[in-house]
């Protein structure tokens, strides 16, 4: 009886599951997925990144092939009245306009062509911020990320560019910039300048989005792409999306002003030719 006892004794020990083994399992299983599920995040980021990119590609080759098959003609940023975009209409912001849903309407009808009428084109996937009020009506997102160079020919502003030959240094000179989802509003990105001095008292009225950590994608005339990564301490801040804070649209106005910040510079040399 002892013997045989015994023998239950070493083989318990020797192959039993104890709950020692049980934890060490269950932790290493853990650590697999969230190991899995960073890198399924890293990977969607990536990607929207990518898709981001290939979309101001199709945003700036549309843009040039319009002014070269018009005269060197750069179509407006605003229209006559200030407040729709010539390339892409419709006002976004927190509220529940239909602008913000409206994929036929930001489709003008001489852009369209050139981008196949694919209203994709107009926002990046990571994209995907919307209010509380947007929320309960089951949207999904607004339907624009992105914003053209307020000095392309429009005509509310002193430093303008309206033609092709206007631009003596097009790979140093956005046209496209990823916009802060809470300021987007008309669809032209504006900067500001002492016309006396534009080195001084200078700044963004808008800010830059910042979706692909900590960077922004930009379409430059040429033609060329950049994601840039923001280094200061300015430009990136987090997506609030609050009803009845700001204008009469509920969306951001701001005046970030150089001031040596690495990120307003960066943008400021880049909207205006030296």
């Amino acid at each position: 009886m002892n013997v045989i006892q015994k023998k239950r004794v070493t083989w318990s020990t020797l192959w039993a599951f104890g709950r020692i083994d049980l934890a060490g399992t269950l932790a290493a299983l853990m650590l697999l997925a969230m190991l899995m599920v960073a890198c399924g995040a890293m990977n969607r980021t990536a990607t929207e990144s990518a898709v981001c990119r290939n979309n101001h590609r199709r945003l700036m080759a549309a843009w040039i092939a319009h002014a070269q098959e018009n005269g060197q003609l750069l179509r407006p940023t605003l229209g006559a009245t200030g407040l729709v975009s010539e390339w892409g209409r419709g006002w976004m912001d927190w509220s529940i306009r239909a602008d913000n849903t409206n994929v036929a309407s930001i489709l003008t009808p001489d852009f369209k062509p050139y981008i196949g009428g694919e209203p994709s084109v107009f926002r990046c996937p990571s994209d995907r911020f919307l209010s509380l009020q947007q929320k309960a009506l089951g949207w999904q997102y607004r339907v624009r990320t992105y914003s053209v160079n307020g000095r392309f020919n429009n005509s509310s502003d002193h430093i303008q560019y309206s033609t092709l030959s206007d631009l003596t240094m097009p790979s140093a000179t956005f046209v496209f910039a990823e916009q802060h989802p809470e300021g987007i509003d008309d669809g032209a990105f504006d900067v500001f300048f002492d016309l006396t001095d534009r080195r001084r008292n200078r700044g963004v009225c808008e800010r830059p989005a910042s979706f692909h950590d900590r960077s922004a994608t930009f379409g430059f005339a040429d033609g060329h792409v950049e994601l840039h990564r923001w280094v200061g301490a300015k430009i990136v801040k987090p997506v609030e999306p609050v009803i009845g804070t700001g204008d009469a649209y509920g969306v951001f106005r701001v005046e970030i002003y150089g001031d040596g910040d690495p990120d307003v510079l960066w943008v400021l040399n880049r909207s205006i030719q030296p």
